[in-house]
């Protein structure tokens, strides 16, 4: 793929619109995996090391098995872990369908108004936010001392892990929002759902999500991204949470929509 078409393509991935998942790496993969291995796949091919890996496409038309064998040659040249899937082959259903809501700050949105692309809550405005432009971000965001560090799970029993996973979630939607990504956030329930996954196999969940952060960067310095973003087509408020006192989170099918207070 020459240069030109490798950066259409991206483009055209980081302003969320559909498109074919062949040979796509760096940001456009990382922002389009869904699991563990798929991680671990976007993680191979930005090392160099998937030549002999099948598309995105192909590779996730495979069970997790097949996956991890495929991914086991690249990932021991390059020195990455990879754990072999529990013998069900996937992630426990009963933990994760269907996923908590995020703990919200408020607890209620009823005094809310959606408009498209803009909340109104008790006089507050909030506004639909998509990707900025690097000249848009403070330019020390993309630099290496910036990381995704989230907090470790030292907690017993549901209701600890859910506020756990809702702390976390604040914490990945800031730090998305500082690079410039906040029109290619996880929904709370893909969050959710590769926690389990990565957990199940026992997989460093705090590591991984600190390694794809680091490649989200990466990339973003040397990629440029569309600021467009409009609101979906029967988004409501209840597919919202107020997640900070300035953020509202909306999860509408695979695609995550936040709004920001404004100044």
């Amino acid at each position: 793929m020459d240069g030109l078409r490798f950066l259409r393509t991206a483009l055209l991935l980081l302003a969320g619109l559909p498109m074919a998942l062949s040979a796509v790496a760096g940001p456009t993969c990382f922002l389009l995996a869904e699991n563990y291995y798929e991680q671990l796949y976007c993680e191979v091919k930005a090392k160099g090391e998937g030549g002999s890996l099948p598309s995105l496409r192909d590779f996730r038309n495979n069970n997790q098995m097949t996956q991890a064998l495929l991914l086991k040659r690249p990932t021991g040249r390059l020195g990455i872990a990879l754990a072999m899937p529990n013998m069900s082959g996937g992630v426990s259903q009963a933990k994760v369908s269907p996923p908590e809501r995020p703990a919200a700050v408020v607890p209620s949105m009823s005094d809310c108004r959606l408009a498209g692309a803009t909340i109104q809550c008790d006089g507050n405005r909030f506004q639909l936010t998509g990707n900025l432009s690097n000249r848009h971000i403070n330019e020390a965001s993309l630099e290496a001392g910036n990381q995704l560090l989230l907090p470790r799970y030292n907690g017993a029993g549901n209701a600890d892990l859910q506020r756990y996973l809702a702390e976390a979630y604040r914490l990945y939607l800031r730090k998305m929002l500082e690079i410039g990504l906040g029109g290619s956030t996880m929904t709370y329930a893909k969050f959710h759902y590769l926690y389990f996954d990565l957990t199940d196999k026992g997989a460093d969940f705090v590591a991984r999500s600190k390694t794809v952060f680091d490649y989200l960067k990466a990339d973003k310095k040397r990629l440029a991204v569309s600021e467009a973003v409009s609101p979906a087509a029967g988004l409501t408020l209840s597919d919202c949470d107020r997640v900070a006192e300035h953020l509202i989170a909306c999860g509408h099918g695979n695609k995550n929509y936040l709004y920001l207070a404004s100044q």
